[in-house]
């Protein structure tokens, strides 16, 4: 069903969750709040601005505001602790580093701030289970940090494991799906593989397990 702009009423909520500093904002519809109480519908509304077509369409809301303010209170220490440790993470990121392994790290670092986000989205929007999933992947990033510390010079093999990785993914591509793949690619992939693999093998013939 589509609406006019000029059918719908926009308010602008800013939750202050007992006057925490962690804060949740959302675009909600006047009249449309009663299509959130079930929790398995997903709801996601969107309206133009005018009535031109070629405007692209806002998103209004998403997820379930309902479960914001019970979930909030039932692990306020944990999302207090989320707000606190962001300016952390910022100012880790502003942070000038110098050497290859601090810059890798680094990234790595970046790419777990970002991943916790999703997951403080998820949790509170009630998915429970699927921010579990990222919290594993956080998990892994702590592990490799841990071991390129106290290992710094596995760095090289960390990261041109990457190459394997690759390699593995074309073998299993259809035979169609690699004649797509240009040659210039093909043949940079098989000399970095061949350069790489050595230091892969085991006494035994097969390929050191990574992550």
């Amino acid at each position: 069903m589509q609406r006019q702009a000029s059918d719908i009423t926009y308010k602008y909520q800013s939750f202050n969750f007992n006057d925490s500093s962690a804060r949740i904002h959302a675009l909600s519809l006047d009249g449309f709040q009663h299509l959130l109480a079930k929790r398995h519908k997903i709801v996601v509304l969107s309206a133009g601005c005018n009535n031109d077509a070629m405007d692209q369409h806002e998103v209004i809301v998403a997820g379930f505001p309902e479960f914001w303010q019970p979930v909030y209170t039932k692990y306020r220490l944990f999302f207090d602790c989320a707000a606190n440790l962001a300016p952390i993470v910022s100012d880790m990121m502003k942070a000038p580093v110098q050497g290859h392994l601090l810059q890798v790290v680094g990234r790595m670092v970046a790419a777990a701030a970002n991943s916790y986000g999703a997951l403080l989205t998820l949790v509170l929007n009630g998915y429970g289970q699927d921010a579990v999933k990222i919290a594993r992947s956080i998990y892994e990033i702590e592990l490799n940090v841990l071991w390129l510390k106290n290992h710094p010079e596995d760095l090289s093999d960390f990261l041109d494991y990457n190459i394997i990785q690759q390699k593995q993914l074309y073998d299993e591509m259809t035979e169609e799906q690699q004649n797509a793949v240009q040659k210039e690619r093909y043949e940079e992939l098989i000399a970095n593989y061949n350069r790489v693999l050595p230091r892969f093998i085991t006494s035994h013939g097969k390929t050191r397990p990574r992550n």
